[in-house]
């Protein structure tokens, strides 16, 4: 039952950005890093989506709006930590798929209050 409501948040988070433009561009700068880790999730070789990680996590870093940044500082290590071992050759796809849902699980409430913020403020 947590798995699935942190899938429900992970989704809900993934939805919220898409690509269009945003009032500001730090926003949609933030934005679009939920779209890399989108795409890179789609993508079935681990180094590539683990190259996608670590640049969003990084985006995710030097974009976050002050409301929201300490968690997601939490989003972004787990991010990066995820993707520096799938870059390293360490993880196969589902061994990263389970590293970030694990992850997830342990920090739901910062991603939950990413995942708020991204849906209220991330254009659609």
């Amino acid at each position: 039952m947590r798995r699935l409501c942190l899938v429900f948040v992970v989704l809900t988070l993934l939805a919220g950005c898409s690509s269009g433009p945003s009032p500001a561009s730090a926003s949609t700068k933030f934005c679009a890093a939920f779209v890399k880790v989108k795409a890179a999730k789609a993508s079935q070789i681990p180094k590539t989506t683990g190259d996608a990680f670590v640049a969003a996590a990084a985006d995710m870093r030097a974009y976050a709006p002050a409301a929201i940044k300490a968690p997601t500082s939490t989003y972004a290590d787990l991010l990066e930590n995820v993707g520096q071992s799938a870059q390293a050759g360490g993880m196969d796809e589902p061994s990263l798929q389970q590293a970030l849902a694990t992850g997830m699980a342990d920090k739901a409430s910062d991603i939950a209050k990413v995942a708020v913020w991204v849906s209220k403020n991330c254009p659609r």
